[in-house]
């Protein structure tokens, strides 16, 4: 669970360097609830990390998984890290291996 953690942190990191400048909290919120696959991972990795907004790795879990049925890559590995390492919901192995 350690390494998933920390693997997990270092993916976030990474990928939050990628995130749209100047694009403000609420027209990414926007963006997810109207289905924007990017927007949710966007979204999940500021919830997964927290600062900007609190902390939530139940919602990160939700909005990783609406991105992933949609086919985000991103969105699979992150909710297969998310599933493997019990973090935000229940360990489960069989299902983080489904994202991967």
């Amino acid at each position: 669970m350690r390494r998933s953690l920390v693997a997990l942190i270092v993916l976030l990191a990474v990928g939050s360097c990628v995130l749209a400048f100047g694009e403000t909290l609420a027209e990414l919120k926007k963006k997810a609830d109207a289905g924007d696959a990017d927007a949710q991972v966007q979204l999940g990795n500021k919830l997964a990390i927290g600062g900007e907004v609190p902390r939530n790795l139940p919602e990160a879990v939700k909005l990783y998984r609406k991105a992933a049925v949609q086919g985000n890559i991103e969105a699979e590995t992150r909710l297969g890290m998310m599933c493997e390492g019990g973090l935000g919901t229940a360990r489960n192995p069989k299902e983080a291996m489904s994202w991967f």
